[in-house]
C-alpha cells in the first residue's frame, strides 16, 4: 500500500513539468520576449540599427510560431550573462556552443544544427525552454542539420 501511495504522490507532482517558476514563457507572452545578441556573424550582429543574423531569424520565426513579440537587446557576453541571472532576459544568441565558457552561470539549449551551435537560457527547467527546445529541435530535422 505505501508503495502504491508513493507512486501515486510521484505522478500527481509530475503532472505540471516543466515548471516554471519565474513565469518566463508568461511574462513572454504579455510582455515581450528579451533576447540579448552579441556581435558574432553571421549568427547575430547589427545591421541597419536592427538585430539581424542566422540565429537572430530563428528566433523570429519561434516567436511567430508562439505569437510572441521580441525585443532585442546589443551588448557583451558579460553583460548579457549578468542580465540573463537576474532573469531579465529570457534568451542569449551569438554563435554559442555546447561547450561554451558560460555554461557554469547559464543553461544551454539543445544545439539546432550539426555545428553545435545552442542558445543560452538561464538555468532551470522553465515552460519557455521547453517550447524553444522542441522548436529548435524540429528546426534542425527540417532544415536537415
Amino acid at each position: 500500500m505505501k508503495i502504491f501511495i508513493l507512486l501515486f504522490l510521484f505522478t500527481l507532482t509530475g503532472c505540471s513539468i516543466p515548471k516554471d517558476p519565474n513565469n518566463s514563457l508568461e511574462n513572454a507572452r504579455s510582455r515581450n520576449l528579451i533576447v540579448g545578441y552579441v556581435h558574432h556573424p553571421p549568427f547575430s550582429f547589427i545591421k541597419n540599427g536592427k538585430a539581424a543574423g542566422s540565429e537572430i531569424n530563428i528566433i523570429d520565426e519561434f516567436a511567430i510560431s508562439e505569437n510572441l513579440n521580441v525585443n532585442y537587446v546589443y551588448g557583451t557576453e558579460t553583460t548579457l550573462i549578468k542580465e540573463l541571472e537576474k532573469y531579465k532576459i529570457h534568451i542569449i544568441v551569438g554563435g554559442f556552443k555546447k561547450k561554451t565558457i558560460w555554461k557554469k552561470k547559464a543553461g544551454v539549449t539543445t544545439t539546432y544544427s550539426n555545428t553545435d551551435n545552442c542558445m543560452l537560457v538561464p538555468k532551470g527547467e522553465n515552460a519557455l525552454l521547453y517550447k524553444l527546445e522542441s522548436y529548435l529541435l524540429n528546426y534542425r530535422n527540417k532544415n536537415g542539420n
